[in-house]
């Protein structure tokens, strides 16, 4: 009877701890994490928003010399993981098949404002991935920008930051909601990476390009308070070929990574005494937020990490352990 007891308190103790911890975003089928497919997100911007190749579009042709992950295939659609070592983080990578006239593989989500003039009348896409995760501590977004403009007169014309939307809420999707909004900043080309965006390919002359190249900050801080972010550069390679003006002919692409570190943060329109560790994040959404045609935001991944299982799961649990607790009170009866 006690080997029952342990082995059915170990089950139960199961379903709890697989409720917690690290979760990547994406479509799972066949016990496959697939990374954010077009079955799996909502999109705004029509046309503006669409799933991309990293050889052919977010690395501008450039020949490298390593894949972005180790089951990457530019012509087809293949499930993979990039991590984070550093942050012990780990990404599913899109798995969605091909698109477009080329047949490439669809690696990312590209965001491409227009109707841009001095700041007014743009149109900004956007990309939401459901979550439905309850007690959420930290979020990870796999985030770069591709170059597709430069002025050498105005370098700084081109920037491009990027909100990222975290949807709070008491249940898994619906009822009252609360966002919290997080600003990514381009660190820009002043030859020291001073914010938490970067381009995926070098580009030169810096005076030419608007948008960072080099490392990415270990650490800074968000505009939120009770937020952190950090930073990390998860891929890099180097190319000996590139596509020209106003890249280099040789030089690196890279992937960085973006964790935003909860702590505890008041979610008062849920509740009193309402935080992320006690509500669910319902999504998260990158939208595009910047004054420029042209440059584009990629969106490649998103994970999640969570420390509290959600309240049907410990109830659930404690059902079980007074199941239990009955069956054993019987027996000495």
């Amino acid at each position: 009877m006690f080997r029952i007891i342990t082995v059915g308190t170990l089950a139960l103790g199961s379903v709890v701890l697989a409720t917690a911890g690290q979760i990547e975003i994406g479509q799972v089928a066949g016990g496959v994490n697939e990374g954010l497919t077009s079955s799996y997100v909502t999109t705004t911007g029509g046309a503006q928003t669409t799933e991309q190749n990293y050889d052919t579009v977010l690395f501008a042709g450039a020949n490298v010399s390593s894949p972005p992950y180790a089951t990457y295939n530019q012509t087809a659609g293949e499930a993979g993981t990039i991590t984070d070592s550093t942050n012990n983080v780990k990404f599913a990578m899109i798995d969605d098949g091909v698109s477009g006239s080329t047949s490439n593989s669809n690696n990312f989500w590209q965001m491409t404002e227009s109707g841009c003039s001095a700041g007014l009348g743009c149109t900004m896409p956007s990309v939401t991935s459901n979550v439905g995760v309850f007690g959420v501590t930290d979020v990870w977004t796999l985030l770069n920008t591709e170059l597709a403009a430069n002025s050498v007169a105005s370098p700084l014309a081109n920037f491009k930051d990027v909100e990222v939307l975290l949807n709070f809420g008491n249940t898994a999707t619906g009822g009252t909601t609360q966002t919290i909004t997080l600003k990514l900043i381009n660190s820009f080309d002043t030859g020291v990476a001073d914010g938490q965006m970067q381009n995926s390919i070098e580009c030169a002359p810096v005076t030419a390009c608007a948008l960072a190249s080099g490392p990415m900050l270990s650490s800074t801080t968000a505009l939120v308070a009770g937020v952190n972010v950090l930073t990390n550069q998860v891929y890099d390679s180097a190319y000996s070929s590139g596509p020209g003006s106003p890249y280099t002919s040789s030089g690196n692409v890279v992937l960085d990574d973006e964790g935003f570190i909860l702590n505890n943060v008041a979610l008062n329109n849920l509740g009193a005494g309402t935080t992320n560790l006690s509500a669910y994040l319902q999504s998260v959404t990158v939208k595009e937020f910047g004054i420029t045609n042209g440059v584009s935001t990629a969106l490649s991944a998103i994970t999640v990490d969570a420390a509290t299982p959600e309240p049907s799961t410990v109830l659930l649990f404690l059902s079980g352990l007074g199941v239990i607790g009955l069956g054993r009170f019987r027996r000495r009866k």
